[in-house]
């Protein structure tokens, strides 16, 4: 448990980073992080703080759902979810908060490295399967308690929301956040994500941070998560 921990941490520290990157390139968002930052903006929130409430409300949701069955172990993702917000609002507020992309190549390579580091943070954390993000947690929950397969509940998840952004943008005249950004993402995250999941599960086994060097097909995430 502990090795796991001290995996996980500094990996969802990386997704912070690249979520953060993602931001500053302004090119398109993943539906959950364009509705988390279009939130932050209309109640003049930073980004990281709205991750950490939104993300503490799937956690809430995955709780309400169980009933009972919510186990004190699921917990843990409280203490990632806070992790993730803050370094999000270190990262984009302090580390990156006089930089201003030059140019839209510029943008562009931002956000490849965004949508890179966020895939290859995620990868590790699902090599690990110490606990979901609590997007991916809420999904799973939703798909055990009233059936269907994760990968569908999960997309039709981010199909809803992407309207939801859309129309919450136009009716209150704000800028879209569902750009090309959103469509290279979903072409290049499940990729990344599963050959990084490829890669660490050997070195991880031989450490014993996980149990078996067996990967059985597992269901790839779509670009978004990370609010993950």
């Amino acid at each position: 448990m502990l090795k796991k921990i001290m995996v996980v941490l500094p990996m969802v520290g990386l997704v912070a980073t690249g979520v953060a990157f993602s931001l500053k390139a302004s090119i398109g968002l993943g539906p959950f992080d364009a509705l988390v930052a279009l939130l932050s903006s209309l109640v003049g929130m930073q980004v990281g703080t709205m991750v950490i409430i939104f993300n503490c409300l799937m956690i809430l949701l995955q709780m309400l759902l169980l009933g009972k069955k919510f186990k004190k172990f699921q917990l843990l993702q409280v203490p990632l979810v806070l992790v993730l917000g803050n370094i999000v609002n270190f990262v984009l507020y302090n580390l990156l908060g006089d930089f201003e992309p030059s140019s839209y190549v510029v943008r562009f390579v931002l956000f490849i490295a965004g949508v890179t580091i966020i895939a290859s943070g995620v990868g590790v954390v699902m090599a690990i399967d110490l606990v979901p993000f609590p997007i991916e947690g809420a999904c799973l929950v939703f798909s055990q308690k009233f059936g269907g397969k994760f990968s569908v509940i999960r997309q039709l998840a981010d199909v809803v929301v992407i309207v939801l952004v859309i129309a919450i943008s136009f009716i209150l005249s704000q800028d879209l956040l569902i750009r090309e950004g959103t469509i290279i993402g979903a072409l290049i995250f499940g990729p990344i994500m599963g050959k990084v999941m490829n890669l660490v599960t050997p070195p991880l086994t031989n450490y014993g941070v996980i149990e078996s060097d067996t990967f059985e097909e597992l269901e790839v995430p779509q670009y978004n998560e990370v609010t993950e």
